[in-house]
Parts: C-alpha cells; structure tokens; sequence
C-alpha cells in the first residue's frame, strides 16, 4: 500500500508550461483553483485534481499531528487507547448502519478510491487517509455529446468532516455511476501504443494517484496531442482507479460539421459565386465530419483551395459546437477573386479554369481544364553582352498565343498536367520594331548588326505548335517553418513541325530538390525551425530545331547566382547543382535563417550548337560558379555572393526561396 504524503506537496507547486491554440486544452494549476459556476470540462478536472490534492494535505496533516509533542513512547501509548475507544466507536456505528463522522476525510470527485485507512491523530480522534494505488493506464475518448458530470461547488469536499461512512459510499457510488455514464459511448484515443506505455510508467513508478501525478498525466497527454496537431484536445478527467487501472478521459476534438461563408474585400458575409462541392472536394478527409480537427489537415486545405486559383485569401478557423458538447465546427471563410482581369496594353492574359472535367461527383478521376490566351513580352537574356563588352542593344520577345491543358491529381502530392500550344513569337528591338539579328556596340562605338539570328525563321516572326507536358512529385512539408522533403518536376516540350520552316524538336528539363532535416526537429507549437540541407540538381536539353529564343540561359537569380540573367551563357543543354545549409537564429526576437551556398552552372559544351553561337558572340563563359553567405527574414533574402569566374563579390536582395 502506497500513502498520500508530504512527498506529493512539491508537484503541487509545479505549473506546467502552456501552449494554447484556440481549442487547446485547460492549464492545470493545482495550488488551488477556484471552481467555475458552471459545468465544464475544465472545471470536472480542476475540481478532480483539488480534490486529490486535498486528499494529499489530509494524509499529510494526519502524519504530522501523530507525532506532534511528547515522548514517543507515551505518544505511542495514548494513541494505542484512542485505537481502541475510537475502534468501539465505529463498531457500534457498524450495527447503526450509519458510522461515525470521519473528521478529515477527502475524496476525489472524479476517482472512487477503495476504502481509507483509519490513523490516529492528537487528541484521539480518528482519521482517514485516502490509499489510491494504480499500476496501470488507458484512454478513452469521450467524443460528441459528453455528459459533464453534475456541479459540485466543493462543500462536500471543504466539510468532509461532517461526512459519515454511508455518505461517503452513496458519493462514490454516485461518482462510478456517473464516471461510467461518461465513458459508455467512449471510444479508445489515438494515443500510440509507446506513448501509452511511457504514460503508464510514469503511474507505476509513482505507484498511488496524487495531485501531482495527475496533472503529470494530463500535461503530458496533452503536450503529445497538440504537438501532433490536434489543437482542440481537452484532458477533462480521470476515471476511476480503484481496478489498479488510471483511466484519463479526453475530448479529442471531434468535427461535427463545416460551415462556408464567402466575404467581400470589406468582410460583409456576401453570397458566393463557387459551388459548395467544388470546395467540398477539395478537402482532406481529416478536415470532415466525424473525424478530429488536425492542424496539418488545415493547410493542407489551404493549399488545395488555393490551387482552384478561385480565391485571393482563404481562412479556416475552428469553434466549439453549441448544439453538441464536445463537438467542433470548421468555419471556412472565403474571398473570392475577380472574375475577369487585365493588364495594360503591352500584355494580357484571359484565362478560363473548369475545376472538375469529370463532374464533381466523379471522383473516380479529378482532372481540371485550363485555357488561356496570352500576349507577353520579355527581355531576352541570349542577347545580352558579356562582362568584358559594352551593353548591347536589348533584344525583346513577344508571344502571342492559346494554351489549353488538363491537369489530373494523381496522387495528393503528385500531378500531371499535358496539353497543346500555339504561339506566335516576334523579336523586337527597343524602337519596338522587327528585329532579325543580334547586335553588339564595337570600341569605335560602331554597331555591328551581324549577331545571332533572333528567330528560326529569319524574320523576326515565328508561329510554332507544340504539345507540353510536365508531371511533378512534391512530398515537402513545413516543419516549423522550414520546408523538408523532396520535390521533383519533369517537362517535355514535343514539336509537331507545324509552323514557320516546319520546326520539329524534343525539349525536356528534369529538376530535383532534397530538403534534409539535419538535427531531426519535430513538429510543434513552439518548436524552432530545424537546420536544413538543400541539394538541387537541374538537367535541360534539347533534341532537334531549336530557335535562339528557346535556347537554355545560364546564369541569374533562378540559374546561378552572382551572375546576371544569361550572362554565363545559352545552350542546348546545361546542368547546374546547388547545395544550401540552413541554420535558424534569432535576431532581435525574430525567427530568421542564417545559410552559406555553392552553385555551378555548366552548359555542357553545348553553347557552340545553338544557332549563331550567341555565348561566343556576345563573350561569355559558357559555365561559371558561385559561393556566399545569407539571411532571410520570412520572405526576403539578403546575400552576399561572390563570382568565381572572375573572384569579385556583390550583395543582393532577394524575395521568396531560390529554389
């Protein structure tokens, strides 16, 4: 048999730190905590937990006042007479059916322990102390509907003197009763087995239930389940012990619907134009009804919402349900974005989407339609003069064109998109006229107009008909901010000879990342990001007509850093590698990533085939790497890096990641 004693009192004095998101669960304060007025599962466990912790000081008080003065062995004699006058005394309460009152009886509201043991304190009166031992654990979920058990404002436990053992038994029995109610409609929590056994040596090694082991037990339960997401998971109590078995009672945090609201900029609650199983359709089976409210389920909504390209801010946010206690409801709040839009004069695109091709009930297949039609007009970096020539004039490409397209989920971390391109390309100088050739300024100041052709035709104007495809596999996730996992995007590019001369070709690029969590952090509220290592690897070729424009530009901020777009360099083919470690530190208070980085961009030898041989025209090197230091704070990136090619250095602004 294990006591209540004074050893309990210091985990009385613990609090446990707290992280609460909306839906967390109570803190357990235990030193003691004035009980709410209405029923509640955070009052059921505050009280539980006064309770046991009331039974501690009575044990404790009982110990001492055995041995308050006198010599031992007359303390011991004294005690000896009040055993036997207060041992007649219950005997004769016996046959009355209704003992004597026990003056310092505690019991724990939530817990039926098995009877006291009688002791003695000064003076001769009889106590009690409470014997709860327990060697083993389990979990249950309440679920929806959870009973709170009936208010208790704590007189029963603050006069426990005026008790008598009948009472006593009719509370207990009352207690089981209504403990039994709570977990009839239970169901086992998700606690995994390991943590279930580190739950249960923690009770065996403590060996009797005590304040401070129970709110052990519900801290711990509960650091588990909001460090895996579940935000809305309460500890509301304990059951009963009296098997040898601590039974903790939670509500995980049930769904038990989702309700949609479409806002306007001005947040006015408005009717939407969206189809309700369009966005239905795109939510993980965690998010729904009859399952429990996961915050990782949560972005992955966010992220699947906003592929549908339909809204410009999308909010989920989680409530308890008033109709069904223990219940929650997903509010899903939606902005949609304008219908139409346009840019200026010089460029536009019109698009149409059709989310679900196979119909929203289909969900066999998920293949949404895209269209666009498109006119846009870049600076093209194969024109561009090298580090040792002066500027040459810019080259500008227009394209003008429809693309239409399907793309179909394969799995939730992989898609494929293929469809059909037409386009119509012109090549401009900065006057806005055709432009059918390269030019570069000579040290006379002469213009020399004999550069590289500009397009594949020779006039400045090319039509062109291709098939594109790309399949991409994205397994990354953010843990605390960081990005881990891996990623890998493959694209074909296949000519029809349809077009001006008839161009046939086979254009293809492959690009893997690897994010590697290097000290292993896990996910959790408060957690610091972990450092990371960032390997990229990009191959692009071509097979096949290739015009200049087409051609593979080595060098910028996507290419190989430290160099201008382009200014490695076009090729036919190219490989580049990048290798980036990260390491999170906290300036000023504020989370940032401090990284160092190597790259090399090599075109493979293939500069000389493309046509008019652009890199040796315009004196570049045809490969070249970098190296530097960094900073980001949330979206931008501050960098110093160095040219290795010529061994200068230049600092940079950057937003959003490199790769």
């Amino acid at each position: 048999m294990v006591f209540f004693s004074d050893a309990d009192d210091g985990l009385l004095e613990q609090e446990p730190a707290s992280s609460s998101p909306r839906c967390s669960g109570p803190r357990l304060i235990l030193s003691p905590i004035p009980e709410p007025q209405t029923s509640s599962p955070n009052r059921s466990l505050t009280s539980a937990i006064n309770a046991a912790a009331a039974s501690s000081s009575a044990s404790s008080n009982s110990s001492r006042s055995s041995h308050h003065g006198g010599w031992p062995p007359a303390a011991a004699f004294a005690n000896f007479l009040s055993w036997i006058f207060s041992a007649g005394g219950a005997r004769g309460g016996e046959r009355n059916k209704r003992p004597a009152p026990d003056q310092d009886a505690r019991r724990h509201p939530a817990i039926s322990p098995p009877a006291p043991a009688a002791s003695v304190g000064h003076g001769g009166a009889a106590r009690h102390r409470v014997i709860i031992p327990a060697d083993r654990f389990s979990c249950v979920n309440l679920g929806v509907d959870y009973t709170s058990p009936p208010y208790d404002d704590g007189k029963g436990l603050r006069d426990g003197e005026d008790m008598t053992e009948w009472e006593r038994e009719e509370r207990r029995r009352r207690e089981e009763r209504g403990h039994q109610r709570r977990v009839g409609g239970a169901r086992p929590c998700i606690l995994p087995e390991a943590m279930r056994e580190e739950v249960e040596e923690m009770v065996r090694d403590h060996g009797v239930v005590s304040a401070g082991l129970l709110r052990r037990v519900a801290d711990r339960v509960g650091r588990w389940y909001h460090g895996e997401g579940f935000a809305c998971t309460q500890v509301v109590g304990f059951g009963n012990p009296s098997s040898g078995e601590l039974a903790c009672e939670v509500l995980e945090g049930d769904i038990t619907r989702v309700e949609y609201q479409f806002l306007d900029k001005l947040g006015n609650a408005v009717e939407g134009n969206t189809r309700i199983p369009v966005i239905e359709r795109e939510l993980p089976q965690q998010l729904r009804p009859g399952h429990i409210y996961n915050t990782g389920a949560v972005k992955q909504a966010k992220r699947d919402l906003d592929s549908l390209r339909l809204f410009t801010n999308i909010e989920l946010n989680p409530r308890p349900d008033e109709t069904k206690e223990g219940g929650g409801v997903v509010e899903i709040k939606l902005w949609e974005d304008e219908p139409m839009s346009a840019g200026d004069d010089l460029a536009f695109n019109f698009e149409y989407e059709h989310p679900y091709l196979d119909c929203v009930e289909n969900f066999s297949r998920n293949r949404t339609f895209k269209t666009n039609f498109f006119n846009t007009r870049k600076l093209s970096p194969v024109f561009l003069a090298g580090p040792s020539m002066d500027a040459a004039p810019p080259i500008w490409i227009d394209r003008v064109g429809l693309k239409a397209n399907i793309t179909e989920k394969l799995t939730p971390q992989s898609k494929f998109t293929y469809g059909i391109v037409l386009e119509q390309i012109t090549a401009r100088d900065e006057k806005n006229k055709i432009c059918t050739h390269g030019s570069r300024i000579l040290p006379n100041g002469a213009l020399r107009m004999d550069g590289p052709p500009t397009t594949f035709s020779g006039t400045g104007v090319d039509r062109t008909a291709f098939i594109q495809a790309n399949i991409t596999q994205d397994n990354t996730e953010f843990v605390n901010g960081a990005t881990i996992g891996d990623r890998c995007i493959f694209q074909v590019d296949q000519g029809l000879g349809i077009g001006s001369k008839n161009p046939f070709f086979n254009r293809h690029q492959l690009s893997v990342t690897k994010f590697i969590n290097l000290n292993e952090q896990k996910k959790g509220p408060g957690k610091p990001p972990p450092a990371v290592l960032a390997l990229h690897g990009r191959y692009a070729g071509c097979v096949g007509d290739l015009p200049s424009y087409d051609a593979f530009a080595l060098g910028g901020p996507y290419s190989v850093r430290g160099y201008g777009m382009g200014e490695l360099g076009a090729a036919r083919n190219l490989l580049e590698v990048a290798t980036e470690l990260r390491v999170p530190v906290t300036v000023m208070g504020q989370q940032a990533l401090v990284y160092a980085f190597v790259e090399h961009g090599n075109d493979l030898g293939s500069s000389k085939d493309v046509e008019g041989n652009p890199t040796e025209f315009f004196k570049r090197a045809g490969q070249g790497s970098s190296y530097g230091v960094g900073i980001k704070f949330g979206m931008m990136r501050a960098e110093y890096t160095i040219d290795h090619n010529v061994g200068t250095g230049s600092f940079s602004l950057g937003f959003g990641e490199k790769f």
